[in-house]
């Protein structure tokens, strides 16, 4: 009869797996952004005679977000292999610094897409 401790090893963790989905649903997030929504803002920002700030450069030219999701996923998926490897401390690590890189990619996104329409209201005089 197997141990609980051997029957634990095997297979995907509950915890690897969920974290794991939400590190996909973060990296599909940001793919779909560059995809749909920031050439939308691209061509809007076209018409700005003002120079854009370099955060809003940076996920208008696709690197940001492409590189935040493909980085997410990478990282979150390497808490598999560190769980298949014995630790499981690392493995929840490395999942939750899955998690936390996709979360930061799109909340950057979303700060660098409206970046100049709150320069632009900073501007406004009454």
């Amino acid at each position: 009869m197997e141990s609980d401790v051997a029957r634990e090893e095997k297979g995907i963790h509950p915890v690897d797996f969920v974290l794991m989905l939400v590190t996909l649903s973060f990296s599909a997030t940001l793919v779909l952004l560059d995809r749909f929504a920031i050439p939308a803002y691209a061509k809007t920002y076209q018409d700005f005679a003002t120079t854009l700030p370099w955060t809003t450069r940076a996920v208008i030219s696709h690197v940001f977000p492409l590189s935040a999701a493909v980085l997410a996923f990478l990282v979150g998926t390497m808490s598999f292999f560190v769980r298949a490897r014995g630790s499981k401390s690392g493995a929840l690590g490395f999942s939750l610094a899955g998690v936390g890189i996709g979360l930061f990619g799109v909340a950057f996104c979303f700060y660098a897409l409206y970046a100049p329409i709150f320069e632009l209201a900073g501007k406004i005089k009454p």
